[in-house]
């Protein structure tokens, strides 16, 4: 393997100090190359631009376009002859789309390849097991899509973290009786199981009733709000509402306006939601009930104030931690890549992306991955609905778990 000298872990940094001042003023939809003459690294981008998971997309995408921009812009001041190049395509929330997409761009000679939700992985890894691809991800997180040695690799945590700090977190407020309610796709079915099995083990004296499923492609989520109605006259003790969903929780918000008795929390997905922000009849009902998540704890750093910012200014949304866990795969690749023997090349970088990964810190913190190519550290922060604002959380504390400990919540 070829070693430089360049002490690339401190690439955030220097971006901060330096060639991110001037990429904050640039507001291009494209990132330009800095190196006509380098060897181009080209990166396919399945991303839901369309469809029912398209709220976060443009945000990701900004980001990941962001990002491209600084890294070559690095690359180039530090004298490497590569660059990247991102080639996006809209999945439309269709896994099957995506996996059509993603088979078009490496017949095109794309082998390296980001995506997003468990799904659209889901969809990607049969195949790429297949073919020598390398599939990066900075929001699939059910835990089946874990395995060693193959080319999925996730710079978030699996499940099984945030199943613990959601049963630490309702086991915290004394929740005594669980309502689950969840979609049925790869990422509710296997959380909803985690969550049961932690649940159960911190709270051995509370209940959990019988799950409520609902498919993805649901509109009317009336018969949805009436079982969990039917499901709290059940029980008079403290009860909770676990809420497993992605935008279609809006639906389901206005759908249960009346159940406003119990409380309601949610997983990552949920948290400082857009179009759950967006749409007043649902917010007003988040707010009543204080809904309650967990998100991806964001360091609170100057590094990720200044990247959260930049991608801020130009998505003209308010950043959330998924985003920046995107932006943070482009400088992973650049520090992986700069150690090949051939930048770009998906044999090596699948053979060498868990151990070289160890010497990067980006905006996110130190990514380390785990034996199966999953992030092996994160803490979550936990998010609550003020209802004294018109479209504000407020941050309660982070969940954290410790190696060898069991996990808890630092509240402020």
């Amino acid at each position: 393997m070829k070693k430089k000298a360049v002490q690339l872990w401190l690439w955030p940094a220097l971006i901060l100090i330096g060639i991110a001042i001037y990429w904050v003023s640039q507001k291009e939809d494209e990132p330009t190359l800095a190196n006509t003459e380098a060897k181009i690294i080209e990166i396919g981008v399945i991303l839901p631009l369309t469809g029912e998971l398209s709220s976060k997309a443009e945000m990701i995408n900004q980001a990941l376009n962001i990002s491209v921009a600084d890294t070559n812009e690095f690359l180039t001041i530090a004298g490497f002859e590569f660059q990247f190049r991102l080639v996006v395509k809209d999945s439309q929330s269709d896994p099957d789309e995506g996996l059509k997409q993603a088979k078009q761009l490496y017949k095109e000679g794309i082998s390296i390849f980001i995506a997003g939700a468990s799904q659209e992985i889901e969809a990607l890894k049969p195949w790429a097991d297949t073919e020598d691809v390398v599939v990066l991800s900075y929001s699939s997180t059910a835990p089946s899509l874990s395995e060693a040695n193959d080319g999925i690799f996730r710079i978030v945590p699996n499940d099984h973290h945030q199943a613990n700090a959601l049963a630490t977190l309702l086991t915290d407020e004394e929740i005594e009786y669980v309502i689950p309610v969840y979609r049925n796709d790869i990422y509710g079915n296997e959380l909803l199981q985690l969550f049961v099995e932690n649940y159960k083990m911190l709270s051995p004296t509370g209940n959990i009733a019988e799950p409520i499923q609902y498919q993805p492609d649901k509109t009317d989520f009336e018969v949805i709000a009436k079982q969990i109605e039917d499901a709290t006259t059940l029980n008079d003790t403290k009860t909770g509402v676990m809420l497993i969903a992605f935008d279609e929780a809006t639906e389901i918000f206005k759908a249960s306006k009346h159940l406003t008795a119990v409380q309601w929390y949610g997983t990552e997905t949920l948290t400082r939601n857009e179009p759950l922000m967006a749409d007043k009849e649902a917010f007003d009902f988040a707010k009543e009930v204080a809904f309650t998540g967990l998100s991806f704890s964001a360091p609170e750093t100057d590094i990720y104030q200044a990247i959260a910012q930049k991608i801020a200014d130009q998505a003209e949304v308010e950043v959330i931690p998924t985003a920046v866990f995107a932006y943070d795969i482009i400088g992973l690749l650049m520090s992986v890549s700069q150690k090949m023997d051939i930048p770009g090349d998906p044999i090596e970088l699948k053979e060498n992306l868990i151990s070289l990964s160890e010497n990067y810190a980006g905006a996110t913190g130190w990514i380390v991955l785990d034996d199966a190519g999953d992030r092996k550290y994160s803490n979550y922060d936990v998010w609550q609905v003020d209802k004294a604002s018109e479209n504000k959380w407020i941050n309660r504390g982070t969940y954290q778990r410790d190696p060898g400990l069991p996990g808890y919540i630092n509240y402020k």
